[in-house]
């Protein structure tokens, strides 16, 4: 049997795929003069989709005869303005639609009336030609674009004809481009070259730069980049680059930071240095950034430094090695809050709420080095190493109470009432027990990974590659708590000290090996295999007592042997995947399928259970993907996808956990895995004529044995025991409507709405567990909708929109509990742009209704806005911005299942004004060396 799982798994990796093909209407016109009707060459032709909020931006030029032709890969209503020198512009909108074949949408002609005045922003000059083919290679003159006076090369790369911009990055021809500087990959990432002045620029190459295999073998894989060379003046270079920028908000907060590079063929060098109390972090690598929100408030420091060293081993391969290093210190802090009901059978019901302050403290230094190196014309290697440390130290506040009745009526979130009250007061009597802890959690560890990649040329067709990854991971968690605890039903009060350390180590070590062969020039034969194995090792030690002197003085004699544990898991993995791509005519087939086999061991000892658990299992991943283009306005596809989840190995065990003495979490030894699978069908049609789009989607996912949370309550103490269990199967019936309409050239409707049915099941708090339940189904109905009505022109964008979150809930055994939370908006959002300035606002009127927190059940003001000046010569800017100008507003979520409902919500930073100035420092070229 095992030779047959061996064999078959085998065979699953040696089956072929075949790459899917790319397709795009093609998008045409004419550009004449409106007087003469002469036909104008070399004007620029902008094309920008929108779809959502996702935004496609291309561009091209007209050739001699006044014709442009280009692809749209995007699918949306596009406007199409055409402009040139002398000319003022003009424009045309209609609707894109992507899919299996290409269509061709026809403008017609652009008739341009003649200016007197020249625009201070035309896109092409006819003293020089724009660019020149030499071979595959398209060559870019700068000096033929006009720019304004000191502006970034980013700028000029966005008006490169077939440059596309989607979602904030760039494409040619819906292939992202990779930017690289004098034939390298830019050290410190592409936005360094991105602001560069456009006069550092010699000239722009554009070609595709196949793969290692493709130029191996001389065939298409179908992996080529499409790059965009920039080859920089040479007085330019070996000198340094940056932005410095500082902010101040109110009230008494604050970012400075700077960020600097060396640009260098051989060793370019690189620094950033950040310092804010606005909760944003900062982490920068040698060709990537990460930043955004730590926390709800918080001050960060950051400290980043690489060097490169290039060389090359090869003809036009370019080796090299990095080191790079990162420093990071965060202090965040914030407040959460809740508000949750549990529902029992006979109309029992419990509410609680919480309250958690916490403060978080982190210092995070990570180095890394990396090696890429092209050995000869047949081997190529790649290494990365990396050593990081993580200190982190987190202290909590809170403060919770559960009770036997709503608490609505003692105010609208009364916990410090009801942690304050006493004897005769009237919340008093409902509260069945309360808490207030103070805890700290320490966390200290380093991790070590090492990855290597080994890629092989065999003969001319075919490519073997070889990556592997260690990892090595060493540390110790502590714990550190003083609880308050308070059983006011049983009327007992004690003290609980608790301290815990839990040593770890893991080591992690997977790999996955690749053979790609060339049967012929339109197939790809390609298996593959992943392995994995690792070992995770936790010992944890557990302390608690009333008195708190004997956790420090006599440790031993109060360990707490029930929540001490001694964990060792042990894991293998294989993966074999297939795919198939398969296209005739309008139709096109992608079938998809994993098989996955796991082996798992977890040597578990905590108070009296020690166990060795072993689980061996199979799982397979099946994917149907069929798309029909009918013709060029409409298009069907239908997905398939069924998954299995397998619960973790732990949660399968006997164990009990009661570190938390009103939160005891219990395994299930019968626990079983869940399946998911789902069906859907998809539905397009673009109206041209009409300039119109709508999508329609309608779909079933069906979960077999889904995993649940069981509650069972003691109504004496008010502690509640949990545990996972299998219930009944449930599903989702959805349906989604997407409507897109342009009215003219200026004004734009659009909407998207979703409908799902839900069916699910869970089981109501038990009072003795002893007695058969009997399982609560929950019937959800949610929709949402977000119309807009936009009006777009060059100066002035505007629009009314709206948007409504409806989610009714019906439950079978505790009708009383029955809810319908509603949360919706509407508002107005408008920017002016003239010359320089840029000016926004918005301002909507967020709404709920149905929710247990009566803090959530209102009407909140939302403004924000803000005014920015940019210098001509694109060196500096200065911006002002207020959020939140009501101070109105607030973070909250909603979950809601067959057994409990729990609201959430959090103080975010809000409520400011900042003022930002950035400068752009650059260096300056010698003119008589170029």
């Amino acid at each position: 049997m095992k030779r047959k799982k061996c064999l078959f798994s085998f065979i699953l990796a040696l089956l072929a795929s075949i790459p899917t093909l790319v397709s795009a209407d093609i998008v045409t016109g004419k550009v004449v003069d409106d007087k003469t009707g002469e036909p104008l060459a070399m004007a620029s032709v902008q094309i920008v989709c929108k779809r959502g909020e996702s935004t496609y931006w291309n561009s091209t030029t007209t050739d001699s005869l006044g014709n442009f032709s280009n692809r749209c890969y995007a699918e949306g209503r596009m406007t199409v303005t055409v402009s040139l020198l002398g000319y003022h512009s003009t424009k045309k909108r209609a609707y894109c639609g992507s899919g299996t074949t290409a269509d061709t949408i026809k403008l017609g002609e652009f008739r341009l009336k003649p200016s007197d005045v020249v625009l201070d922003e035309v896109l092409v000059s006819a003293k020089a030609k724009r660019f020149t083919i030499q071979g595959d290679t398209i060559v870019f003159n700068p000096a033929a674009f006009k720019l304004t006076e000191g502006a970034r090369l980013k700028e000029l790369i966005e008006k490169l004809p077939g440059v596309t911009k989607r979602d904030g990055k760039l494409y040619w021809n819906n292939k992202p481009l990779r930017l690289q500087m004098n034939g390298r990959d830019i050290f410190g990432g592409s936005g360094i070259v991105a602001d560069l002045p456009a006069e550092a620029v010699q000239n722009i190459k554009s070609y595709n730069k196949a793969s290692d295999f493709a130029k191996h073998s001389g065939k298409d894989d179908g992996k080529e980049d499409q790059v965009l060379d920039i080859k920089i003046k040479a007085s330019f270079m070996d000198k340094w680059y940056g932005d410095i920028k500082a902010r101040v908000q109110s009230p008494k907060n604050y970012q400075a930071s700077i960020s600097s590079s060396k640009l260098s063929d051989k060793n370019p060098i690189m620094f950033h240095l950040d310092a804010n109390n606005i909760n944003q972090y900062q982490k920068v690598g040698t060709n990537w950034w990460e930043n955004g929100d730590f926390d709800y408030f918080g001050k960060a420091q950051n400290a980043a430094l690489g060097y490169q060293h290039n060389f090359t081993a090869l003809e036009k391969e370019t080796n090299y090695i990095a080191f790079t290093s990162n420093f990071n210190h965060k202090d965040g802090w914030g407040t959460d809050y809740e508000a949750a009901q549990y529902f029992s059978p006979n109309n029992i019901t419990t509410w609680s709420l919480d309250r958690k302050k916490h403060y978080n403290h982190e210092i995070a230094p990570e180095v890394r080095a990396d090696l890429v190196s092209y050995t000869d014309k047949k081997n190529f290697l790649g290494v990365n190493l990396t050593f990081n440390y993580k200190l982190e130290r987190n202290n909590t506040e809170t403060g919770s109470a559960r009770f036997d009745t709503d608490t609505k009526p003692y105010g609208d979130f009364p916990l410090d009432l009801a942690l304050s009250a006493g004897h005769g007061d009237a919340v008093y009597r409902h509260i069945i027990n309360r808490e207030r802890s103070y805890q700290q959690r320490i966390n200290e560890g380093g991790e070590m990974q090492l990855y290597a990649l080994w890629r092989h040329f065999i003969g001319k067709k075919a490519q073997l590659e070889i990556n592997t990854t260690l990892s090595y991971g060493n540390g110790n968690n502590r714990f550190d708590a003083h609880r308050e605890l308070e059983y006011i039903s049983k009327g007992t009060a004690s003290p609980l000290y608790q301290y815990s350390r839990a040593p770890y180590h893991n080591i992690e070590a997977n790999g996955k090996v690749t053979l790609e062969y060339h049967i012929n020039d339109a197939l790809l034969l390609k298996a593959s295999q992943k392995f994995k194995a690792g070992n995770n090792t936790i010992r944890q030690s557990f302390y608690s007592s009333s008195i708190a002197s004997k956790i420090e003085n006599d440790p031993a004699s109060v360990l707490d042997a029930a929540n001490s544990y001694r964990s060792k898991q042990h894991e293998t993995n294989t993966t074999s995947s297939v795919g198939l791509a398969y296209k005739v005519g309008n139709w096109q087939f992608i079938p998809k399928i994993d098989f996955n086999l796991n082996r798992e061991e977890l040597n578990y000892q905590r108070g009296r259970l020690d166990t060795v658990a072993h689980r061996n299992s199979n799982t397979w991943t099946p994917e149907m993907l069929i798309k029909w283009k009918i013709n060029k306005s409409n298009r069907f596809d239908f997905a398939f996808n069924y998954t299995t989840k397998l619960p973790e190995l732990l949660s399968t065990l006997g164990y009990r956990d009661d570190t938390d003495p009103f939160w005891i979490v219990e395994g299930n030894p019968f626990l079983q895995r869940s399946h998911q699978h789902t069906t859907s069908l998809n539905y397009v049609a673009t109206l041209g004529k009409q300039q119109a789009m709508f999508l329609f989607k309608v779909g079933y996912t069906h979960i077999i044995n889904p995993i649940a949370t069981v509650y069972d309550f003691d109504s004496q103490t008010g502690v509640y025991r949990s545990h996972s269990e299998n219930v009944r199967s449930g599903n989702d019936w959805f349906a989604e409507l997407t409507f897109d309409k342009s009215f003219g050239d200026y004004i734009h409707f659009s909407n998207k709405a979703e409908a799902h049915f839900k069916k699910s099941y869970g089981y109501l708090a038990a009072f003795n567990e002893h007695t058969a339940q009997e399982q609560n189904q929950l019937k959800m109905f949610t929709f949402t909708s977000n119309p807009e009505l936009s009006y777009e022109s060059d100066w002035l964008q505007t629009s009314l929109f709206g948007e409504i979150d409806l989610q009714r809930n019906r439950y079978s055994l505790a009708s009383q509990y029955n809810n319908t939370p509603i949360r919706y908006a509407y508002g107005l959002r408008t920017t002016v742009k003239w010359k320089g300035w840029e000016i926004s606002s918005e301002i909507k009127d967020k709404a709920t209704t149905g929710y247990l927190a009566q803090e959530l059940n209102r009407h909140r003001i939302l403004w924000e806005g803000y005014i920015r000046y940019v210098w001509k010569k694109s060196k500096s800017w200065i911006g002002l911005s207020f959020d939140d100008i009501l101070n109105q507003n607030r973070n909250y979520s909603l979950d809601v299942n067959s057994s409990s409902r729990t609201e959430k919500w959090n103080e975010i930073q809000h409520h400011y004004v900042s003022l930002t100035f950035n400068y752009h420092f650059d260096a300056k070229g010698k003119k008589n060396k170029e």
